[in-house]
């Protein structure tokens, strides 16, 4: 489960008494906002592979020259490439290929295999994660923290003489949509 706020953090990005249950709501609703289930944060060593692999597994593009992209970002290594051929059960390792985050990877011999494996680690560890997503998540908790009873599907709430109106059904504002644009996937 992803934890985007931890410890100092708490308290520079203004939420010093969150508590669990609100980071990992709001940690939450960052991944399915961002529509990256996986989460965006990856633990363990880069280079033994012992991080949280990703295992993506494609259709190739017939067209040489067209980089395959990946469908995290922040590719921090890729652990390994194969390819299969239609008829051919197995997987065959890919050990010619190049890859730069953001534009995709190329396969760098002539052949064009029907599907490509590829497993990697992506996203960031906690003490890389950009300051952004750690706002969002405060942003969220904040909003949790400060309407409890709006935490829905409700529109306004009236007590008494006062009444307070929430014009969306979400605890994602506008501006911590526009903090976590850069980290969405389009939805498949």
């Amino acid at each position: 489960m992803s934890q985007y706020l931890q410890g100092a953090d708490l308290a520079a990005f203004g939420v010093p008494n969150a508590t669990t249950a609100q980071i990992e709501q709001a940690s939450a609703l960052i991944d399915a906002y961002t529509n990256r289930p996986e989460g965006l944060t990856y633990t363990g060593q880069v280079m033994d592979g012992s991080g949280a692999a990703i295992v993506q597994t494609m259709a190739v593009p017939k067209r040489p020259g067209v980089p395959i992209q990946l469908s995290r970002p922040n590719v921090a290594q890729v652990l390994s490439v194969q390819q299969s051929y239609a008829g051919i059960p197995s997987w065959q390792p890919i050990t010619q290929f190049s890859y730069v985050d953001g534009v995709g990877l190329w396969q760098e011999d002539a052949c064009f295999p029907s599907q490509i494996q590829i497993t990697y680690l992506a996203g960031w560890p906690y003490a890389s994660l950009p300051a952004g997503i750690k706002q969002a998540c405060a942003n969220i908790i904040n909003a949790i923290a400060n309407f409890p009873e709006l935490n829905g599907n409700i529109q306004s709430l009236k007590t008494g003489a006062g009444s307070v109106t929430r014009f969306k059904d979400t605890v994602l504002d506008t501006d911590t949509k526009r903090i976590l644009s850069p980290y969405c996937r389009p939805f498949a």
